[in-house]
């Protein structure tokens, strides 16, 4: 570091070069090397320039997520806070959630939260996602969260892990290795109830699409059947015209075919009525002859 002192009790500071032995310390070098270890030994954990890609972080969540499990400690104002958040949403959403309590600080107890991750999955409850909370803290109580077994079983657990672990720096290795990492347990009640509120929002959104399409429709098959009843009403006007000039025509051939038959009939019974009168006549005669 080069200081300038060209002004009374004024430091310009400039910054030739960094030697990050001095400036990582212990705690952070351990959490490197168990990074790199994690990558190292595991095919389904690879680093990104966003993070980590894992097999948690690759699941898909539900699309409304209403089961939930929690690990947490048993007296956390963490998950008071988590509960709290869930139970008044705004929207009215109700969610089932089952606690699993375990110690959630200091590394030495990992084994015990590791076997809580297990007890969960051995349950076999389709969980729509996990929630490991953690209230706030000095830095050395989350140390659990860097423990390479807990980070490994995160990464390939089968059911999306959420954390909520309450430190605003710094991003712990199970944060890495989980399917969506939030600052506190508050944020991860309200990222469940965003993923609920745009799920409903898509139905809402799908709803409106269909009645306005189906408006549309009915619209333009009302248009089409108006069109149609129109046609109809010109083609009846029309063939009713047709055959009124067919049927008129028709009635002027049947009447006159008519009195032309009935002309006919009238001669021929006159002409048989002559004939009859001629016969009776000649009929008479020779009677008369014969007497």
């Amino acid at each position: 570091i080069s200081v300038d002192y060209h002004a009374l009790y004024g430091l310009s500071v400039n910054v030739l070069d960094i030697d990050v032995n001095f400036t990582l310390g212990v705690l952070e070098q351990q959490r490197n090397a168990t990074l790199k270890r994690l990558e190292a030994e595991n095919d389904f954990i690879t680093k990104t320039p966003e993070g980590y890609s894992t097999l948690n972080s690759r699941l898909i969540l539900s699309l409304a997520m209403q089961r939930l499990a929690v690990i947490s400690a048993s007296n956390s104002a963490g998950n008071e806070d988590f509960r709290h958040t869930l139970k008044h949403n705004d929207f009215g959403y109700s969610f089932q959630i089952d606690d699993y309590y375990t110690v959630v600080q200091g590394d030495n107890n990992a084994k015990l939260f590791l076997n809580k991750l297990i007890e969960v999955y051995n349950t076999g409850i389709a969980y729509d996602a996990i929630i490991i909370i953690r209230g706030g803290g000095a830095q050395s109580d989350f140390l659990i969260f860097d423990n390479y077994h807990i980070g490994r079983a995160v990464a390939k657990f089968p059911i999306p892990v959420i954390t909520g672990i309450g430190h605003q720096k710094n991003v712990s290795i199970v944060d890495l290795m989980a399917h969506t990492s939030t600052k506190t347990p508050t944020k991860a009640a309200e990222f469940i109830i965003a993923h609920n509120r745009s799920f409903e929002m898509g139905l809402l959104s799908l709803q409106q699409n269909i009645v306005i399409r189906s408006q549309q429709l009915f619209m333009g098959h009302f248009r089409m059947l108006e069109e149609l009843k129109r046609n109809i009403s010109r083609n009846a006007t029309g063939l009713v015209g047709l055959h009124k000039e067919k049927l008129a025509s028709a009635n002027q051939k049947l009447a006159a075919d008519s009195r032309g038959i009935l002309y006919q009939h009238i001669r021929e019974l006159s002409l048989m009525a002559q004939s009859a009168a001629q016969i009776s006549r000649s009929l008479l005669a020779r009677k008369r002859s014969d007497i």
